[in-house]
């Protein structure tokens, strides 16, 4: 009943937003945000021909006032290979809103208007997008929520000493040890941080041997706690870090973290289920049985959706690796052809 309902107020929301923009055969962006204290909302709803074509939501932190913050926003989202529309509908009236239309002109090789309606169906436009981005930020609210719950009782479950907000996890890629590679992706407050994501090329190890790779991926990633990266990003300390597989990987980083005399982070693995088992096992250091969470449960999920995630990103770079070398072969071969 419940997803009915949403459906049924997600065709008439759809229908009402037709409705307002059908009639005006113009490129337009309607702006809206919601904010409380220094959490913002941005909606920015995108009109192509008439027609609504996307909504955006934007989620931001600014102490600014709402102009200030507007303006910002603005600045950003218009930024070098944005499309920019006839009209960008604002909700309200930047204070100098000059130097601001020169670079957008100059951009789009013509004049965009920007309008701060009061009436009228562009002003429709405005209280929509106002509308979405007050219902946006009401849902990120209660999300985070959610997340916090779930990271509450992640902690209890698996006696972990820390609150995991911040979860590494690593995995291992590579064709019988050829272009072995490592890698690291990071899950802040339950979500993808992609900044916080790394690769490693493997440079100890020749032999197809995981766990010795392993090894060293997470010796390089743990001596570089509280350091800078190449790009000025921090190794920030992971409060738990997540191996895909059973003790034996455990095994490994339990030796890593001893010889690097390293404490006051959770280590958890998560091996899959056998073909009889109804789910994934986690295996915790000092523990000799698995713990056995739910198949649907909330904490298992999320979980494997970082396990998948490492598991992912080490293919992807797998591939790319391989892809380099094999292109030089194939470049050899075809000028060994051409010289026949």
């Amino acid at each position: 009943a419940a997803k009915g309902r949403d459906l049924i107020h997600s065709i008439k929301e759809t229908l009402e937003k037709q409705s307002v923009a059908r009639h005006r055969w113009v490129d337009q962006d309607a702006i809206g945000f919601y904010r409380e204290g220094e959490r913002i909302t941005v909606c920015v709803i995108e009109v192509r021909e008439g027609k609504v074509w996307e909504t955006r939501l934007y989620h931001l932190k600014n102490h600014q006032d709402d102009v200030d913050c507007l303006e910002e926003f603005l600045n950003q989202f218009y930024g070098e290979g944005r499309f920019i529309p006839d009209e960008i509908l604002l909700p309200l009236e930047l204070e100098n809103k000059k130097p601001f239309f020169e670079v957008l002109e100059e951009r789009r090789g013509k004049p965009a208007a920007l309008l701060s309606p009061q009436s009228g169906d562009r002003r429709d436009l405005i209280r929509l997008a106002f509308k979405n981005a007050e219902e946006g930020f009401r849902h990120r609210g209660a999300k985070q929520e959610e997340i916090g719950e779930i990271l509450d009782r992640l902690q209890t479950t698996l006696h972990l000493q820390n609150l995991p907000r911040r979860m590494e996890c690593f995995d291992i890629s590579n064709l019988s040890g050829k272009q072995a590679v490592g890698s690291l992706v990071c899950f802040v407050n339950g979500e993808p941080f992609k900044a916080g994501y790394r690769r490693f090329r493997i440079k100890t190890v020749s032999e197809p041997d995981d766990f010795s790779m392993m090894k060293e991926v997470l010796k390089r990633r743990l001596l570089r706690s509280g350091t800078e990266g190449g790009k000025g990003e921090k190794w920030e300390r992971p409060d738990m870090i997540l191996i895909d597989g059973g003790k034996g990987q455990l095994n490994v980083v339990m030796q890593v973290i001893e010889e690097l005399n390293i404490t006051g982070i959770d280590i958890v693995s998560l091996a899959k289920a056998r073909p009889n088992e109804l789910a994934d096992k986690v295996y915790l250091p000092g523990r000799k049985n698995p713990v056995r969470l739910k198949p649907r449960s909330s904490l298992l999920h999320l979980l494997m959706r970082i396990r998948d995630e490492a598991h992912r990103f080490a293919i992807t770079y797998h591939k790319k690796l391989r892809g380099k070398e094999f292109l030089p072969e194939q470049l050899k071969e075809a000028a060994g052809d051409a010289l026949k």
